[in-house]
């Protein structure tokens, strides 16, 4: 697709015809999982029906035992699911969207070579289908395929991929194809990466507690251009692009009226990413980043350049809930965070964190891997009241005046709504007239313990509404209504829905763990997140005691501090302007132990053995790993790293067309399809041996040995 195809594709968006406000009015009854996948189609009758009929519902056999391979995959049961699934495509070859499913299967096992396969074979099958291309492309981003990716992309969009295709088509991009005069020259001391905000409004309507912090620090940038610029990166890349300030104007008013995930969203996000400007980096410079350092595989040549360039390089962490409980998180966000959060630690100047709670576990987490932390200062977020406006919510009218109690957040397994709805079912079970249990928050991830929940609770399923896509007008409404709010997460980073129910004046029951007793103070009512009976004990008592339920708002109306987004971000910006380089600053580089061992794959098949970062020593100069190992962006680039004792380096190098590999000077050839190894003796202290590789060579493995 050429450039002016993509600009027709972009203004057709733009225009959001009435077909895009029947889908965001389809987004009050079908589960958020089925509209985003929906969303990658033009939402044609004839597309949809072959949807249906390409599972060929009337083979009732095949159906039950594709209903049970999925049963497995949901529940992380993968060698199950790749059996069953092999069962079926024995029967049914044809069915594209099964080899998709096998392929993700074959993924999660680390069988990255049948995953490909399965894959390509669900492109085979179905060469026009956006939704089964748009899959593989993720799948062949996170290989290193990025090529690859960007190719399966343009066919989507071309078979009829909607706005969320070229989204993901936006990201693979290089920015700053036509810069506009308005984008910041460089010269402010403060520069601000927004790009989680633009990704995050791609696909959501609403921005969520990192997106809202963003979008605070991109308003303070827009006040105080001499001060702050906002700035866009890309994973695994060390270029900074400035934004127009024109177009971030229009990206927050989108922000503020809840219109993101729209074609209309697509359209902004794409022109801040088309009318970019190239920045250079600049010595003395701060490069402040609040969004989620993990996201995209993280970035080790963006670590490294800054510190080359002389930038004092700020990052914000929210928790790292991911390593602390992993049990609530999908393993590929385990395994970015163990590496990523480990390149944060060695290679930032200042960690700001969003609660003490998340700053101690921070500097827990660099002790035990025996990195040492930069500092690290919390910050925490707001506790604020949503603004209403009537005039553009009607949220309450699906209510219809009901009485309810209100838990804001994702409804995933580590928020734990399982809990609310077995106390309904014990409440309802002792005759208590129950309100309605209003989730609000789109589906997550991790939800088994709510379907089971569910499953158990026949009664209660019949007092709880669902609500997702959600705009700021729509929850300021449901907080000003709700008789008292609850959120009984077992692991957070702050906690936002608690200082927003206790801003409007309403009662939360929170739980007792983590972060969530900063955000509600002496003000919130804790419980045990396991324990249903005294869970149910104080909703008993709320719900039948009208004069406990006031003297408690009482308390919180006249003794409840506000904190405004405004002041949170203001801290952070003022933090981030006075931050100084981490004195010394020292070297880039992880530290290799006596029997460090390590391929360099990419992040999501990575887990690294020894607590170290091992990536950052492919900061300098090297293209992002793929599945067939690591080389050089050029001819040549050096590996930086340290060595706790003298010893021998081993390289292994695979070759796919014949070629030579060099490490140090030393230089041996390799057959086509052959395999190599250099060793280098090396004395304690930092190395970085320069490596050369042909075209078709990879980096496929390193080992020390001390001596």
């Amino acid at each position: 697709m050429d450039e002016a195809s993509l600009a027709r594709t972009i203004q057709a968006l733009r225009r959001e015809p009435l077909l895009a406000r029947w889908r965001r009015a389809l987004a009050r009854i079908l589960p958020g999982e089925v509209l985003r996948g929906l969303e990658l189609y033009d939402w044609s009758v004839p597309r949809l029906l072959g949807l249906w009929l390409a599972r060929k519902p009337w083979q009732r056999a095949n159906n039950a035992l594709r209903r049970q391979a999925d049963a497995m995959r949901q529940a992380d049961r993968h060698e199950e699911a790749i059996a069953l699934y092999r069962q079926y495509l024995q029967a049914r070859p044809d069915h594209a969207l099964t080899w998709c499913l096998y392929g993700h299967s074959l993924r999660a096992s680390k069988q990255a070579e049948a995953a490909t396969e399965a894959y390509r074979e669900a492109a085979r099958r179905a060469p026009r289908d956006p939704f089964i291309l748009s899959t593989i492309a993720r799948f062949e981003y996170d290989m290193g395929e990025e090529q690859r990716a960007a190719t399966l992309l343009v066919q989507a969009l071309q078979a009829g991929g909607g706005h969320r295709t070229l989204n993901t088509l936006t990201m693979l991009r290089t920015p700053g194809a036509a810069p506009a005069d308005d984008c910041g020259d460089g010269t402010a001391p403060l520069w601000i990466d927004v790009t989680d905000a633009l990704t995050f409004l791609m696909h959501s309507r609403a921005v969520s507690g990192i997106q809202r912090v963003i979008a605070e620090l991109m308003q303070h940038a827009l006040a105080h251009p001499g001060a702050a610029q906002c700035v866009i990166t890309r994973p695994w890349d060390a270029r900074v692009w400035s934004l127009s300030r024109g177009t971030q104007a229009e990206f927050l008013a989108l922000a503020r009226a809840g219109e993101g995930g729209s074609g209309r969203a697509a359209s902004i996000i794409g022109q801040l990413y088309h009318s970019a400007r190239p920045m250079p980096l600049r010595q003395g410079a701060r490069l402040f980043r609040p969004g989620g350092f993990w996201t995209g595989g993280g970035n080790p040549p963006l670590h490294a350049a800054l510190r080359e360039a002389g930038m004092v390089n700020i990052g914000l962490i929210y928790d790292i809930i991911p390593l602390t409980h992993p049990q609530f998180c999908v393993p590929d966000l385990v395994r970015d965070m163990a590496v990523t959060v480990l390149e944060e630690i060695a290679s930032t100047d200042l960690m700001l964190a969003i609660s003490e709670h998340s700053a101690r576990e921070l500097r827990g987490h660099a002790r035990t891997a025996g990195i040492a932390p930069p500092p690290v200062i919390a910050v925490p977020l707001a506790r604020e009241r949503i603004a209403a406006d009537p005039t553009r919510s009607t949220i309450l009218e699906e209510l219809r005046g009901q009485p309810f109690v209100l838990c804001a957040g994702t409804v995933e397994s580590r928020k734990n709504q399982a809990l609310l709805i077995r106390v309904w079912e014990q409440l309802l079970a002792e005759g208590v007239a129950m309100p309605t249990l209003v989730l609000a928050g789109k589906q997550g991830w991790r939800n088994v313990e709510y379907n089971a929940a569910l499953a158990e609770s026949p009664s209660a399923r019949a007092h709880l509404v669902r609500l997702e896509s959600l705009s700021d007008a729509d929850m300021a409404a449901l907080y000003g209504a709700c008789l008292f709010s609850a959120f009984p997460s077992y692991a957070e980073g702050w906690g936002l829905p608690i200082g927003e129910a206790l801003a409007h004046g309403k009662i939360c029951i929170a739980s007792g763990l983590c972060s969530m007793p900063e955000a509600g103070g002496d003000f919130a009512q804790y419980i045990d997140p396991d324990d249903v009976l005294a869970a149910a004990a104080l909703l008993r008592r709320l719900l039948t005691d009208d004069a406990l339920r006031a003297r408690l708002e009482a308390r919180i109306a006249s003794g409840f501090a506000p904190r405004g987004w405004h002041d949170a971000a203001g801290e952070m910006i003022a933090l981030s302007s006075a931050a100084q380089a981490r004195a010394p600053r020292g070297f880039i580089g992880p530290v290799l132990h006596t029997g460090t061992d390590w391929q360099p794959l990419p992040t999501n098949m990575l887990l690294d053995s020894d607590g170290q970062a091992l990536r950052l020593m492919l900061g300098m100069g090297w293209a992002r790993p793929s599945r067939l190992g690591a080389r050089p962006a050029g001819a040549e680039a050096a590996l930086r790293f340290q060595t706790e004792v003298p010893g021998h380096l081993r390289l292994h190098f695979a070759a796919g067309a014949a070629g030579h590999a060099s490490l140090a000077g030393q230089q041996l050839a390799l057959p086509a399809d052959g395999t190599a190894e250099i060793t280098l003796a090396l004395p304690q202290g930092a190395h970085a041996p320069v490596v050369t590789l042909d075209a078709d060579i990879h980096l496929t493995r390193l080992r020390f040995d001390g001596d």
